[in-house]
Protein backbone atom coordinates (compact mmCIF):
# COMPACT_ATOMS: atom_id res chain seq x y z
CA UNK A 1 0.00 0.00 0.00
CA UNK A 2 2.82 2.25 0.88
CA UNK A 3 4.32 1.85 -2.40
CA UNK A 4 0.92 2.65 -4.36
CA UNK A 5 0.92 5.54 -2.30
CA UNK A 6 3.99 7.00 -2.94
CA UNK A 7 4.03 6.16 -6.77
CA UNK A 8 0.94 8.29 -6.87
CA UNK A 9 2.71 10.69 -4.95
CA UNK A 10 5.35 11.02 -6.98
CA UNK A 11 3.49 10.96 -10.22
CA UNK A 12 1.91 14.20 -9.26
CA UNK A 13 4.68 15.48 -8.03
CA UNK A 14 6.37 15.18 -11.91
CA UNK A 15 2.52 16.32 -13.66
CA UNK A 16 2.82 19.29 -11.71
CA UNK A 17 6.66 20.10 -12.66
CA UNK A 18 5.83 19.26 -16.29
CA UNK A 19 2.73 21.97 -16.17
CA UNK A 20 4.85 24.25 -14.16
CA UNK A 21 7.35 23.86 -16.68
CA UNK A 22 4.93 25.23 -19.48
CA UNK A 23 3.18 28.08 -17.49
CA UNK A 24 6.45 29.13 -17.00
CA UNK A 25 7.75 28.78 -20.45
CA UNK A 26 4.28 30.89 -21.53
CA UNK A 27 3.91 33.21 -18.76
CA UNK A 28 7.31 33.27 -17.27
CA UNK A 29 8.20 32.42 -13.55
CA UNK A 30 7.45 36.01 -12.38
CA UNK A 31 3.91 36.01 -14.08
CA UNK A 32 2.97 32.31 -12.96
CA UNK A 33 1.11 31.79 -9.42
CA UNK A 34 1.20 28.61 -7.39
CA UNK A 35 -2.62 29.05 -7.80
CA UNK A 36 -2.31 29.28 -11.79
CA UNK A 37 -0.50 25.93 -11.70
CA UNK A 38 -3.14 24.22 -9.25
CA UNK A 39 -6.01 25.86 -12.05
CA UNK A 40 -4.31 24.34 -14.96
CA UNK A 41 -3.99 20.96 -13.61
CA UNK A 42 -8.04 21.21 -12.04
CA UNK A 43 -6.40 21.35 -8.52
CA UNK A 44 -6.60 23.40 -5.22
CA UNK A 45 -3.39 25.98 -4.31
CA UNK A 46 -3.21 23.42 -1.69
CA UNK A 47 -2.68 20.31 -3.71
CA UNK A 48 0.55 22.08 -5.01
CA UNK A 49 1.49 22.99 -1.67
CA UNK A 50 1.53 20.00 -0.16
CA UNK A 51 3.98 18.32 -2.78
CA UNK A 52 6.16 21.68 -3.13
CA UNK A 53 6.31 24.23 -0.71
CA UNK A 54 6.87 27.13 -2.77
CA UNK A 55 7.08 27.81 -6.41
CA UNK A 56 10.58 28.24 -6.22
CA UNK A 57 11.34 25.02 -5.59
CA UNK A 58 9.41 24.08 -8.34
CA UNK A 59 11.26 25.98 -10.41
CA UNK A 60 14.21 24.18 -9.10
CA UNK A 61 13.04 20.78 -10.21
CA UNK A 62 12.68 21.86 -13.57
CA UNK A 63 15.92 23.71 -13.59
CA UNK A 64 17.55 20.05 -12.19
CA UNK A 65 15.58 17.82 -14.87
CA UNK A 66 17.54 20.05 -17.24
CA UNK A 67 20.67 20.07 -16.43
CA UNK A 68 20.14 16.19 -15.65
CA UNK A 69 19.22 15.88 -19.00
CA UNK A 70 22.58 16.97 -20.44
CA UNK A 71 24.82 15.47 -17.49
CA UNK A 72 23.27 12.16 -17.78
CA UNK A 73 24.31 12.12 -21.80
CA UNK A 74 27.52 13.05 -21.87
CA UNK A 75 28.47 10.27 -19.02
CA UNK A 76 27.21 7.65 -21.03
CA UNK A 77 28.88 8.93 -24.31
CA UNK A 78 32.00 9.76 -22.28
CA UNK A 79 32.37 5.86 -20.48
CA UNK A 80 31.99 4.61 -24.17
CA UNK A 81 34.60 2.92 -26.25
CA UNK A 82 34.34 5.28 -28.69
CA UNK A 83 37.37 7.67 -29.63
CA UNK A 84 37.70 10.89 -28.45
CA UNK A 85 36.51 13.18 -31.64
CA UNK A 86 33.75 10.64 -31.71
CA UNK A 87 32.77 11.13 -28.62
CA UNK A 88 32.60 14.92 -28.81
CA UNK A 89 30.59 14.57 -32.13
CA UNK A 90 27.88 12.54 -30.59
CA UNK A 91 27.71 14.49 -27.41
CA UNK A 92 27.37 18.04 -29.77
CA UNK A 93 25.38 15.72 -31.76
CA UNK A 94 22.92 14.40 -28.97
CA UNK A 95 23.22 18.22 -27.24
CA UNK A 96 21.28 19.50 -30.04
CA UNK A 97 18.80 16.61 -30.08
CA UNK A 98 18.02 17.19 -26.49
CA UNK A 99 17.61 20.68 -26.95
CA UNK A 100 15.13 20.16 -29.51
CA UNK A 101 12.78 17.38 -28.18
CA UNK A 102 12.27 18.93 -24.99
CA UNK A 103 12.52 23.01 -25.84
CA UNK A 104 10.50 23.70 -22.80
CA UNK A 105 12.42 22.59 -20.46
CA UNK A 106 15.18 24.17 -21.80
CA UNK A 107 13.98 27.56 -22.35
CA UNK A 108 12.70 27.50 -18.45
CA UNK A 109 16.03 26.70 -17.72
CA UNK A 110 18.16 29.34 -19.66
CA UNK A 111 15.47 31.97 -19.14
CA UNK A 112 14.07 31.54 -15.77
CA UNK A 113 17.13 30.09 -13.72
CA UNK A 114 18.19 33.97 -12.63
CA UNK A 115 15.34 33.75 -10.61
CA UNK A 116 16.28 30.63 -8.35
CA UNK A 117 16.75 31.76 -4.96
CA UNK A 118 20.93 31.48 -3.73
CA UNK A 119 20.27 28.00 -1.88
CA UNK A 120 19.09 26.37 -5.41
CA UNK A 121 21.32 28.00 -7.72
CA UNK A 122 24.60 26.90 -6.01
CA UNK A 123 23.06 22.91 -6.88
CA UNK A 124 22.65 24.41 -11.00
CA UNK A 125 26.03 25.66 -11.10
CA UNK A 126 28.07 22.83 -9.59
CA UNK A 127 25.81 20.91 -12.33
CA UNK A 128 27.12 22.69 -15.02
CA UNK A 129 30.32 22.53 -14.04
CA UNK A 130 30.56 18.98 -13.81
CA UNK A 131 28.56 19.37 -16.87
CA UNK A 132 31.73 21.33 -18.62
CA UNK A 133 34.55 19.45 -16.44
CA UNK A 134 33.04 16.12 -18.45
CA UNK A 135 33.64 17.82 -21.66
CA UNK A 136 36.76 19.15 -21.06
CA UNK A 137 38.50 15.55 -19.68
CA UNK A 138 36.78 13.89 -23.30
CA UNK A 139 40.79 14.44 -24.83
Amino acid sequence: MKATRKAKEDSRKEEIIEVAAKLFEKKGFRGTTCENIAKEMGFTKAAIYYHFDSKETILKEVNNRASRLFLENAKGIISSDLRPDEKLDKILKSHIRMILENLTWISVFFRERRELPRKFSKSIFMSNKRYTELLRNVY
